[in-house]
């Protein structure tokens, strides 16, 4: 932030002036009209000595308080000001959602941005089990949205979800954490049942696939050479051809 907006800064529940790791609020200064950093400042834009601070404002007060809030705005100054000195393009996020005509979507993306974190473990299992060596063979933002693009079902958005954060429970997880004896396919019970298994490569999977397919092809909506890629049936890869969009529909419901 610029220093005018340092200034600007309110010294009340603000979560970037912290003492003791927490915000602060002092009623009595807020009743004298103390209410942002200018306030503590003199003409000179230096800070207000204790006497000073105590004269104008009419103020008895412990020294240790007025000093800690102090310590407190030098800290927040000397960590921002390197970056971010004189930035005119920067807009402080109160002054973008007085501007901002979608109140609720700003603050949801600033709450998420905070909260959220790209799920990298997870996503390097998916490349492992697909035998992909290329970290930009999926595209992550588009498989995250592929489902909420073409169902409102919220049954299917969650199971989606979980599919792709690898949180559904098949037999060989289960097995690992002492639940389950048998590690195999629930449906074949040849292999192991892993979530790539399940979904795709077990012998009865890969007749209901087929099935798909023969429906579809039998709409017009999918050629008689059409092709079903793994990626696109998983929901890892949107299908790109001419009917995508019933494609896609179909392989995620």
């Amino acid at each position: 932030m610029s220093e005018k907006q340092f200034l600007e800064q309110s010294l009340w529940h603000n979560s970037l002036v912290r003492i003791e790791n927490s915000p602060i609020f002092y009623q009595e200064w807020f009743d004298r009209g103390i209410m942002k950093v200018k306030h503590l400042k003199n003409a000179s834009n230096s800070y207000l000595s204790l006497a000073e601070m105590q004269r104008k404002y009419s103020l008895n007060f412990c020294p240790l308080k007025y000093f800690g809030l102090i310590s407190a705005l030098k800290s927040l100054w000397n960590k921002c000001k390197d970056d971010c000195i004189n930035n005119c393009n920067y807009e402080n996020f109160v002054e973008k959602l007085t501007k901002c005509q979608s109140a609720n979507k700003l603050v949801y993306v600033k709450l998420v941005s905070t909260k959220c974190t790209p799920a990298i473990h997870t996503q390097q299992k998916w490349l492992k089990d697909c035998h992909l060596n290329d970290v930009d063979s999926i595209n992550w933002r588009d498989a995250y949205q592929l489902a909420s693009k073409y169902t409102k079902s919220t049954r299917i958005l969650e199971l989606q979800y979980k599919f792709l954060h690898r949180r559904i429970a098949t037999n060989d997880f289960l097995t690992k954490i002492g639940i389950r004896d048998n590690p195999n396919c629930s449906f074949c019970n040849e292999e192991q049942e892993k979530l790539l298994h399940l979904f795709w490569s077990c012998p009865k999977v890969v007749t209901f696939w087929h099935e798909i397919i023969v429906r579809l092809t039998l709409l017009n909506i999918t050629s008689e050479h059409y092709k079903i890629e793994p990626l696109v049936a998983l929901g890892l890869k949107p299908d790109l051809s001419k009917n995508y969009q019933q494609i896609n529909f179909s392989f995620l419901t």
